[in-house]
């Protein structure tokens, strides 16, 4: 996750987690990780020209730079509190603010900090300076009570301004000592024209909690904050414009140079530039931390995998490009069948076909009304996809195509549970898997099809077949099923570990299942025994794809992509040992689609007070997990939705200042 990011002119810096630095000079079309020298999160970054600038982070971490950027000096000072925020008024003269009202300056360009008196013990979350002795400060008791506080002496008195403020407070901006801004919880925006001593609230539009704040000038001014949300004005913020950012994950910083353009940074390294004043905004990251949903290969070579983005590989997966970014869908499965035509499906009833290796994606089908979670083709004609209705009714989708994706329609299946996955072997014969044990199966392409009875009333989440009588289901609790004879009885291959996800088999024989926490299972006899395999990460993997008994790849969050070339290496059966995380993690929910109970784990590396809250769509807060202190550990906590209606929903994990987000689906 990148926290902060800071430009001048093409030079651009953003930092993050686990003490992450990137750098630019072509204004974003290339970024350059460099070493930071630390592990502790970096929250906040300011460049006072092309050379010099500064970083701070959790622990008392500061770093400053003199090379744009290239090598990072330890500036620490001997406070250990977690800083959230810097500001210098020249190369000499500048400001920190953290956690528990720490404000710090120096006066000789970070070589020796001064505490100075904020008489607080509220968390700092931003600073702002016109020149050495006007400035402001904004915070938060943990999104309870805002805190604004004002000095006119360069930091030796700060005034409380807080009166009318009612909500947390996390950015603040100002264009001289006269007119500024401040953003922070539940879509608070205010602004003021005196310098803080009165201030007028004007309305965001949304329901996202905001996070960063930049004017350029009194009129032109950007806000970013919670599930992609990016608003722009142009009149000084009597009207504020909704973005389209093209992505839902929470957005941390936002800094622009000019009134055309401006860059955002959030979760997952997403970071996003504008030209055109915010109307647009394209994806900037080259080493992607998207959310991976699907992997296909044709061969060795040549590969997909797709989630916010549709990426290429032609040497195995050692290098990926960016085929395609399309604004306002995610997709969530990918299929070729061969190195020229494929088809790609995701939110919003996206599908995409391509005929020459996604060097161009046409647009054949788009409705909002449901999300697409499975493609399959059998041949370049016919072909098959399954989603779910995004409002109450309807729980499934199933559409087909004879001429290629020109034109779909939609079968009818003849149940109302709900369907996760899809497999076909031909053009005639497939299977349908999903919630309350459900398969269904075919001969005639989907015209018709025939209930088999699995044994259990788990939900069923993947199915593959590797011909018209062997196959594999794959479900909740870790159930795994097979059949010899093409789906009419099943046999149970039970797993006991993490909540496994993808299945995928190359022959009678050989199979793979990829999961949550980096779980991978190897079988060599067909599911008979299933053993652990080391992946080395603890990633969830949501897709795993192999072109023979050795060569595979697996993908899955924060832009993971693993490759094999010896069936996955030596198997194992790991013995249970107790793991303090090392940075903090929040794990897609699962079962996911649920109803109406699911699960959600995450880690926290150290003892903070931590809140775990669920929105709806639309950004208002429905129901708080979560909302104490935790010490260092991993947790699991249980939410029932049964108050709730069907639809999309948003879980964010908050300690202190860091921040994770993801989307959940409640299906009734």
């Amino acid at each position: 996750m990148l926290n902060s990011v800071k430009f001048i002119e093409l030079t651009g810096c953003a930092v993050g987690y686990n003490g992450t630095i990137v750098i630019t000079t072509d204004g974003g079309e290339t970024w350059t990780k460099q070493e930071s020298g630390v592990s502790s999160t970096l929250n906040s970054i300011f460049l006072y020209d092309q050379n010099v600038g500064w970083a701070v982070g959790d622990d008392g971490v500061v770093l400053k730079t003199t090379d744009s950027g290239i090598t990072w000096l330890d500036k620490s000072t001997n406070f250990l509190n977690n800083l959230t925020s810097v500001h210098f008024t020249d190369s000499n003269v500048g400001y920190i603010v953290g956690e528990n009202g720490i404000i710090l300056k120096t006066i000789n360009g970070g070589d020796n900090w001064i505490n100075q008196m904020s008489n607080t013990n509220f968390w700092l979350f931003s600073v702002y300076f016109i020149d050495q002795n006007i400035g402001w400060i904004v915070g938060d008791d943990y999104g309870l009570t805002g805190i604004f506080l004002k000095t006119t002496d360069g930091g030796t008195n700060w005034i409380n301004q807080s009166e009318g403020i009612t909500t947390g407070l996390y950015s603040v901006n100002f264009i001289d000592e006269y007119k500024g801004w401040v953003v922070g919880y539940a879509d608070s925006i205010y602004m003021t024209s005196d310098g803080g001593t009165s201030w007028i609230s004007q309305s965001s539009g949304t329901y996202s909690s905001l996070i960063s704040i930049d004017f350029t000038d009194q009129n032109y001014g950007s806000i970013v904050g919670n599930n992609g949300t990016i608003l722009i004005t142009t009149d000084g913020g009597l009207q504020w414009i909704n973005s389209l950012s093209g992505t839902f994950y929470h957005l941390t910083s936002v800094n622009f140079i000019n009134q055309n353009s401006g860059w955002a940074v959030g979760e997952l390294g997403t970071i996003l530039n504008t030209t055109d004043g915010g109307l647009s905004w394209k994806n900037q990251v080259k080493g992607t931390q998207d959310y991976l949903n699907s992997v296909c290969f044709v061969d060795e070579n040549i590969g997909w995998t797709v989630g916010g983005e549709i990426h290429k590989t032609t040497d195995g997966g050692t290098n990926w490009i960016t085929q395609l970014h399309y604004i306002g869908s995610q997709f969530n499965s990918i299929q070729f069948i061969d190195e020229n035509f494929g088809w790609t499906v995701g939110d919003n009833g996206i599908i995409l076909k391509t005929t020459n290796g996604g060097t161009n994606w046409i647009e054949q089908a788009r409705d909002s009304s449901y999300g697409l979670l499975n493609v399959i083709f059998s041949d370049q004609n016919n072909g098959w996809a399954t989603g779910i209705y995004y409002l109450s009714g309807s729980t499934h989708i199933v559409l087909k195509t004879t001429d290629g994706g020109t034109s779909w329609i939609e079968q009818d299946v003849g149940i109302e549970e709900l369907i996760w996955s899809i497999y076909f072997v031909d053009q005639y014969t497939g299977w349908l898997v999903g919630e309350n044990g459900t398969i269904l199966k075919t001969t005639d392409g989907g015209d018709n099809w025939t209930s088999q009875s699995s044994g259990t009333s788990d939900f069923l989440i993947s199915v593959h077949f590797v011909n018209i009588n062997m196959g594999w289901i794959l479900g909740e609790n870790n159930t795994i099923l097979n059949t010899t004879d093409g789906g009419d009885s099943w046999a149970v291959q039970s797993y006991f570990g993490f909540q496994l996800y993808d299945i995928y088999f190359v022959d009678q024989y050989n199979g793979w299942i990829s999961g949550f926490g980096g779980q991978i299972l190897r079988t060599s006899d067909g599911g008979i025994n299933w053993a652990n395999q080391s992946s080395g990460v603890d990633n969830f993997l949501s897709s795993i794809y192999f072109i023979d008994s050795t060569t595979g790849w697996t993908v899955g969050e924060q832009g993971i992509i693993l490759h094999t070339t010896d069936g996955g290496g030596i198997t194992f059966n790991e013995d249970n040992e107790i793991k303090i995380p090392t940075e903090l993690s929040l794990s897609q929910n699962y079962p996911n689609p649920f109803n109406p109970t699911t699960i959600i784990t995450y880690e926290i590396p150290k003892t903070e007070f931590v809140t775990l809250k669920v929105y709806d769509i639309l950004g208002r807060e429905v129901a708080t997990l979560v909302n104490e202190e935790k010490p260092a550990s991993s947790y699991e906590v249980q939410f029932n939705a049964s108050g709730l209606t069907s639809g999309i929903y948003f879980y964010q994990l908050n300690t202190g200042n860091n921040s994770e987000t993801k989307k959940m689906i409640l299906l009734k």
